[in-house]
Parts: C-alpha cells; sequence; structure tokens
C-alpha cells in the first residue's frame, strides 16, 4: 500500500511563498516615521545620586591637580613607618568641620 502526501507540500510552499511575500512587503515599508511629524521631544531626569556627581565634577574642575611629588613622598614615609600624626593638631581640624561638637 503507497500512501501519497501531495496536499502536505502543497501547503507547505504556499506558507513559504505567503510568508516570502510578507518579508518583500516589510521591507518596502518605512520603518519610522519623519522627523519633522514628531512632536515630542526627548528629555532626561537625573537622579539626586547622579545631580549630586554632577555638582561634584563641577567643583573638581575647578581645583588643581594634585602634587604628585607630596603624594609619593607621602606615601614611602607611610610605608617605612616615618609618618607622624600630630594628634592635637588632627583634633583642631577636626572640631572644625561641621556637625562635630
Amino acid at each position: 500500500m503507497k500512501i501519497e502526501n501531495n496536499s502536505a507540500t502543497s501547503i507547505t510552499s504556499q506558507k513559504t511563498e505567503s510568508l516570502n511575500s510578507v518579508d518583500r512587503l516589510q521591507l518596502q515599508k518605512p520603518t519610522s516615521a519623519p522627523a519633522a511629524r514628531t512632536t515630542e521631544k526627548d528629555h532626561a531626569i537625573l537622579s539626586d545620586q547622579a545631580q549630586l556627581l554632577s555638582k561634584a565634577l563641577k567643583s573638581m574642575e575647578g581645583t588643581p591637580e594634585a602634587r604628585m611629588e607630596k603624594v609619593e613622598a607621602l606615601r614611602s614615609q607611610i610605608l617605612e613607618g616615618q609618618y607622624q600624626i600630630n594628634y592635637e593638631e588632627l583634633a583642631k581640624k577636626m572640631s572644625g568641620l561641621p556637625g562635630l561638637k
């Protein structure tokens, strides 16, 4: 007994042809509206942290760069155990900070 399934192959080829025509139609359609027709404008809202970071970066722009030779000298003193902390002077400076009394 021989079973032929010719209808399945014809249905499959019809679906393939219809899918190809849909693909061709989609390629012909414009993907977006022209810019002249859009009335909405883009906007961004920054979080509180982003605003604070922006202010910090702006304030840093006016400060001079670190003096690398001084930084290196302090680093070597610390590594060699020669750096001495003046605790009285440190306490005076800390007492002048806002929120410390």
